[in-house]
Order: structure tokens, then sequence, then C-alpha cells
């Protein structure tokens, strides 16, 4: 019986070029992944991966051959950097001498338990993240990109809200008996008062998208949740999971010492990540208005990222 027909193996391509990746996007499997601080974290994956066809007269590449090197790391007990590396050069090797470089993203979501802010209470916050390793000639970078949601509370509107207030405050207290200084108890129970204060300023929940480089990761384990944990100290307002009254007060109380534009917060995060030992580094940040149909976005990149965000 004649052997099945390899189409892409018996026939050239008919326009000879080099192409710089070809692949696979969205695989989904599930696996494990190796945290620094968390250890090993089953997650659902959906995988991207691509290899360069380096010889311009091949026709394809061996998708199958992709396909197998990649499904295989759902039986490992825990996929690390070194895991991830491998992966790397098993794609390149795969493809029998046709290809010279891979690219390899892992996306999935990171589910961290969190402490609410005064009561005794956790919850599950959720975090997308993106792992990509870049492998050309042997030359391995890693990127991790991830998202952090916050708050942004508008410092324009906290000065404008103040001043009505002030001018509403002034206007009463002026109104009083000639003679009669207002006591503390009296401008307490005033500002107590809902309809006294008649401006409040906006706020929005907000997304911060932050990418990092690395020629490596020391120690092998992915440092995902020490770098979010890193943007969410050094912003101060990030979103919560579980919120008594205690809890929403003391947001509120450090929102309002964190007034921020957009402009503000990616300067904030960046200044948070420059102790990272990193070769790159991009941060936006997304303001889902309250106040516009409209968000604000600010963004700054210092050095070259492997895939944009």
């Amino acid at each position: 019986m004649a052997g099945l027909p390899d189409i892409a193996k018996a026939t050239i391509a008919r326009e000879p070029a080099r192409l710089s990746w070809v692949g696979m996007k969205g695989i989904k499997i599930p696996m494990s992944i190796v945290d620094k601080n968390l250890g090993e974290q089953k997650i659902q994956a959906s995988i991207d991966c691509s290899v360069d066809l380096n010889d311009p007269r091949k026709r394809g590449i061996h998708m199958s051959r992709m396909y197998l090197s990649v499904t295989a790391i759902s039986k490992l007990a825990g996929v690390d950097y070194a895991t991830l590396k491998k992966l790397s050069n098993d794609l390149i090797k795969a493809q029998g001498g046709c290809s010279t470089s891979s690219l390899v993203s892992i996306s999935f979501e990171l589910f961290i338990s969190r402490q609410s802010l005064l009561s005794d209470n956790q919850g599950w916050a959720s975090y997308p993240v993106k792992i990509t390793l870049q492998n050309k000639k042997g030359k391995v970078k890693c990127q991790m990109d991830i998202q952090v949601l916050y708050s942004s509370t508008c410092p324009c509107s906290a000065a404008l809200a103040r001043q009505l207030i002030s001018q509403r405050f002034a206007k009463y207290f002026s109104a009083l008996t000639p003679g009669i200084a207002p006591n503390i108890e009296s401008v307490q129970d005033w500002l107590m008062e809902e309809e006294k204060l008649m401006a409040t300023p906006h706020s929005q929940r907000s997304i911060a998208y932050i990418s990092l480089v690395f020629d490596s990761i020391r120690g092998k384990k992915f440092p995902i949740q020490a770098m979010i944990d890193r943007a969410e100290e050094t912003i101060k307002t990030p979103v919560q999971t579980v919120v008594k009254r205690e809890d929403e007060q003391a947001f509120a109380s450090i929102n309002g010492e964190n007034l921020m534009f957009c402009e503000d917060s990616v300067r904030i995060l960046l200044d948070g990540f420059e102790n990272v030992d990193k070769t790159a580094i991009s941060i936006k940040v997304h303001h889902m208005e309250s106040l516009h149909a409209h968000d604000a976005t600010a963004e700054i990149t210092q050095g070259d990222l492997i895939l944009p965000t």
C-alpha cells in the first residue's frame, strides 16, 4: 500500500521567500505553572506558538509536530522558565532544520486570594497574565504581561468639588447670628448632612497593562505575583474583593489621598518598577471615565518589547 502523500514535503513554494513567523494561535490546554511565591498553580492556558521558515523554497512547516510539542507540557507537574526554554528549542528542532527561531506565548488568568482592607474577610482577585519566550538562534528573552485593576479619582474634579463645598460652607456660616463663631460640633453636624456636600469628585475603574522583558528568569520560577503585588502597592488603589462598610470607608480614604490623572498613573507605576532587573518595560493605563463617554489613556515604553501590548 502506498504511503500517504506529503504535499508540503514533496512540493516547493511557487513564490520563494523566507517567512518571519508561521504557527498556531489559541491552543487550549490545562496545565500547571510555577510561581515564585504561590508555587504550582493549575491554569487553563491559551497558547500561541510560531517558528520562522528560514528555507525560502520550503512550502510549509510541520504543524502537527508543533502541536504535539506544545500540548506535551500539559502532562508536566509544573511549567517554569526552564520548561518553556526547552519548549522553545524543541519547536525549532521539530522542524528538521528549516527554522532557527521560535516564539511561544501562554495566556491565562491567575487567581490570588486578597484580604479586605479592615474587615476579617478574603476574596479572589483575577489577573490576566501572558508569558512569552522568544528564541532567536539560541538567544532567549522572556516577556511577562500583567493587568491590574485599580481606582483613579480625578484631581481636577476633586478640586472643583472642594471649591463648591467651601463656598456652601462659607455661605451657611456667614448667615449665622453675628458674633457667634461656629464650634467643632456645629461644623461636624453640618458636614454630616448629605445635602451640604453638594459635590463629589468622579472616580473610575482603571486598568494598568504592564509588560516586562527579562534576559532570563532567576531561580526559574516566574515572579508573577511579585510583579502584581509591586504594581498594586505602587498605585495604592487596587480594586477590592469583599467589601464591608468599614472597608469601603477605608477605600474612600485611600482614593482621596491618591488623586491621579492617567498621566500620573503611568509615571507612578514606572517609578515603582525602576529597580526591577529588566531589559525593557511598557506601561499603559486606561481610565474608563465616569464623566465622559470616552476613556483617558497614557503609555510609556522603554526598551524593545518582544510583543506589543
